[in-house]
């Protein structure tokens, strides 16, 4: 990140997904508070160097999204993730895996939020959706195993 901002300057999309990545790897370290800042920053730079249709945008939302949830920031999250999952529905050159993500995020949040059944079906959906994918895609098995996971919760074992 600080090579790419002596080398681009603050603003280049370059430094922007630079911040998104380091964002992550803090989420993926337990780091959420650390990586909100990062991200924060990093979409609207995004947005106005690489445009509102652009794929970095929607996959930086759902980074967000995720961050937000981890942090029980729920309205924010909810906003950012439903943004993000229309973006990858309708968007050109959006992929699957990456609509799935978004879904797969959002029915955390609505789990977390108490939202059992709204949860399940989201779930569903990311189940549904991830079904276009390669067999041995890994998303495949992961929707499929959190969506068990949900319905033995609520006692459908």
């Amino acid at each position: 990140l600080a090579r790419r901002r002596r080398a681009y300057g603050e603003d280049h999309p370059h430094v922007a997904w630079a911040e998104v990545d380091l964002a992550w790897l803090l989420h993926e370290q337990g780091r959420d508070a650390d990586a909100l800042p990062l991200l924060r920053g990093a979409v609207p730079k995004l947005r106005a160097r690489l445009g509102e249709q652009h794929l970095y945008v929607s996959e930086a939302l759902q980074r967000l999204g995720a961050v937000l949830t981890e942090l029980w920031q729920f309205d924010e999250a909810q906003s950012t993730l439903q943004e993000a999952v229309e973006r990858f529905r309708t968007l050109p050159g959006h992929p699957v895996s990456g609509l799935c993500g978004c879904l797969g995020n959002l029915a955390r949040l609505e789990w977390l939020r108490g939202q059992r059944e709204a949860a399940v079906r989201t779930q569903s959906e990311v189940v549904a959706t991830a079904a276009a994918l390669p067999e041995v895609h890994f998303l495949r098995s992961v929707s499929e195993t959190n969506l068990s996971y949900m319905v033995a919760e609520l006692g459908d074992v």
